[in-house]
């Protein structure tokens, strides 16, 4: 039987940041908390429209770079729950980096076709 290795979404932060530097963590604990108080909901609740209509609002009012970073910075956290087995589905790998054609997220796992789709959730156009 596997160990749990997060004990919930503060947890998860915690292990995310751990050992990255000052600003890193700042940047992220920032970006990641933005995306927590937009969807109002546990991660594991969050279902891939959450990840678009949040995707949708940096669109309003951030210039690219920022979106990039702020998408990067969400992506990963999500592809770090996957992996530790706390997430239900994890960020598509892509090869040129957060953009308006990044397909995210990807299902990787049986669990994911719960998320909130009738459709397979692979590579879904954001």
């Amino acid at each position: 039987m596997p160990v749990d290795q997060v004990d919930g979404d503060a947890h998860l932060l915690e292990l995310w940041l751990h050992g990255r530097s000052p600003h890193t963590q700042r940047a992220y604990s920032t970006d990641a908390a933005d995306f927590l108080t937009f969807v109002s909901k546990p991660l594991r609740t969050v279902t891939v429209g959450d990840v678009q209509a949040w995707m949708d609002t940096l669109e309003e009012h951030l210039a690219p770079g920022s979106r990039a970073r702020k998408i990067s910075s969400v992506k990963s956290l999500f592809g770090f729950g996957h992996r530790l087995g706390y997430l239900p589905f994890e960020s598509a790998a892509s090869s040129s980096g957060p953009s308006s054609k990044t397909h995210w997220p990807s299902a990787s796992c049986p669990k994911a076709t719960s998320i909130g789709s009738s459709s397979p959730l692979t590579s879904l156009p954001l």
